[in-house]
């Protein structure tokens, strides 16, 4: 046997509590917990910074990392969404390394499994109308863990009030019509929260108990005024509400 070079070349490598070889090189870990290595390093299997080989013992120094990443949570369809599925959109970096996993939780229950990190994510909330919170964590490669994150949507799927019907005015010759109807709220959900809004109003109408024409949209007003009847027809009309989100009332 052949006693190894110290450090540097100066004396003999001492304090040896592990050894692994193989072939071209040789890696120890001392009794003061520090890693040693010589040989070929090629390919930089020595844990080198550069690929050079060495006679004599260098040490490998691990890099100690405990800088937790940082990140924000939002969701795609927010402020509101009448589908409790949505897109949440992850975002997290990491000052030395690279954030590798996320996870998720609604308000209750626990966190979902580690997934790989990915700037998408489908999810799907709790059972219920109005606010919506999800919390978010993120992982780096060294395994630290951010701080918890989180981010709020109203769900709203209760569609808005019907119209109260009003009149169907005539002019002087009774061929061209005016239908108005009252404005309507869109309701609260269960927990207090707002609904998404009003935001028109559809229309429909029947001459002499025919089919139902197409929904015509009403945006602005609260009437809607036509020409289409001619001498002795009758006409039905009815309206429906529509909020924001397109969640839409029964006919009136």
């Amino acid at each position: 046997p052949i006693q190894v070079k110290g450090p540097g070349g100066v004396g003999f490598l001492t304090g040896v509590s592990s050894i692994s070889s193989c072939e071209d090189n040789v890696i120890v870990l001392r009794n003061d917990n520090t890693i040693w290595a010589w040989g070929d390093n090629t390919y930089g299997q020595l844990g080198f910074t550069t690929p050079t080989n060495s006679k004599v013992p260098v040490q490998i120094v691990i890099p100690y990392e405990t800088t937790i990443p940082t990140g924000s949570l939002t969701i795609k369809e927010s402020p509101y969404t009448n589908t409790p599925t949505v897109e949440l959109i992850p975002i997290a970096t990491d000052s030395i390394g690279s954030v590798a996993q996320m996870c998720f939780k609604n308000e209750t229950g626990a966190y979902s499994a580690w997934e790989s990190y990915s700037t998408s994510k489908i999810w799907t909330f709790s059972n219920g109308d109005g606010n919506k919170t999800v919390y978010a964590k993120y992982r780096d490669q060294a395994g630290n863990v951010s701080a918890e994150v989180s981010t709020t949507v109203t769900l709203d799927t209760t569609p808005p009030a019907v119209p109260t019907p009003g009149m169907i005015e005539p002019d002087d010759i009774g061929r061209k019509i005016t239908y108005n109807w009252g404005t309507v709220t869109d309701p609260n959900a269960p927990d207090g929260t707002n609904g998404s809004g009003t935001s028109g109003y559809r229309v429909r109408y029947r001459i002499n108990d025919g089919v139902w024409s197409e929904a015509i949209e009403i945006e602005d007003g609260l009437f809607w005024t036509t020409d289409i009847l001619t001498a002795k027809e009758q006409i039905v009309i009815q309206i429906q509400s529509v909020d924001a989100l397109g969640n839409t009332s029964a006919w009136s």
